[in-house]
């Protein structure tokens, strides 16, 4: 006992010591502190809890201590500062769009009807429209209802092709002769298969003249000219 009266002793002795190098303002702010803390704790009821005021002004004192008392609070500033970022959150939510959420029956038909009018786009979409219409569904739910309705829940991709590349006679010095010569020599090696093209595209270069665009019009192969 007489050690842990000298411990005690020597404790508040370091403590007052402490308070002599401490700010009046600080000193004042741990006084308001303290006694706010009794008056919570004194309050008749089984388990004395700060509300959001006590809260607030506890948070708002701990500001003035010193950094090694406020983790001693029953209140910290981290506290203030959680119902900062809740208050926040709130005030930038959201608000519900106006309209009562359709019946499930009436929503798989809505999910249908989108699926329907966008087959090759897949549920991905159909989930955002609904999002946009203010309709929270996963997009798991989407993709269960077009696929019991007969709809492909995937978007249909075109396969791909490999291009067919046709090297010419390349020389440094073409002319509009050696380029319908070209154009005759194409369709020559195409043979049958210039039946499966209708369109050819070039520029408005000198060297395309009316010769060049009537090789391919003999083949039913439509010119079209790209703006200069």
């Amino acid at each position: 006992m007489l050690v842990r009266l000298i411990c005690l002793f020597a404790t508040r002795v370091f403590a007052w010591l402490a308070l002599l190098c401490r700010s009046t303002a600080a000193k004042n702010a741990e006084i308001l502190t303290l006694r706010h803390e009794v008056t919570v704790l004194r309050r008749p009821v089984a388990a004395p809890k700060p509300g959001w005021p006590d809260r607030a002004l506890l948070a708002a004192l701990a500001r003035l201590l010193p950094r090694a008392l406020r983790v001693h609070r029953i209140v910290s500033p981290r506290t203030l500062l959680a119902r900062h970022q809740r208050l926040v959150k709130k005030k930038w939510a959201q608000p519900p769009l106006p309209g009562r959420p359709l019946p499930p029956d009436e929503l798989g038909g809505l999910i249908v009807r989108l699926g329907t009018e966008n087959p090759q786009r897949g549920f991905r979409p159909v989930h955002d429209e609904l999002h946009r219409l203010a309709h929270k569904i996963s997009p798991a739910t989407a993709r269960r209802v077009l696929h019991a309705a007969g709809i492909s829940p995937t978007p249909r991709r075109h396969p791909a092709r490999t291009p067919t590349v046709h090297i010419l006679g390349v020389t440094t010095h073409p002319t509009a002769a050696r380029a319908t010569q070209q154009a005759r020599q194409l369709l020559w090696q195409l043979g049958n298969r210039a039946a499966d093209f209708t369109h050819l595209v070039r520029d408005q270069d000198a060297k395309f003249t009316d010769a060049f665009d009537a090789v391919y019009a003999s083949e039913d192969v439509a010119v079209a000219k790209i703006p200069p």
